[in-house]
């Protein structure tokens, strides 16, 4: 009975070790991924930035002048 319980404890701990090596290496990937992405990502970003440039254009200097 000691063992089963051994070999459970032992299969949880490693489940536990592999989830946040995935998490970690995850993260990393992301990270990484951000970085290269952040010189080829003109296009995308060029329509975020109008997008949001066009938000903030009805909220500021409107030509009510409010």
């Amino acid at each position: 009975m000691a063992i089963d319980q051994f070999h459970t404890a032992v299969s949880v701990y490693a489940a536990v070790v592999v989830t946040l090596a995935a998490a970690v290496a995850a993260d990393f990937l992301l990270r990484s991924a951000g970085r290269h992405a952040a010189s080829g990502q003109r296009q995308s970003s060029q329509y975020g930035h109008e997008l949001l440039a066009s938000r903030l254009g009805h909220g500021h200097g409107s030509p009510h002048g409010a």
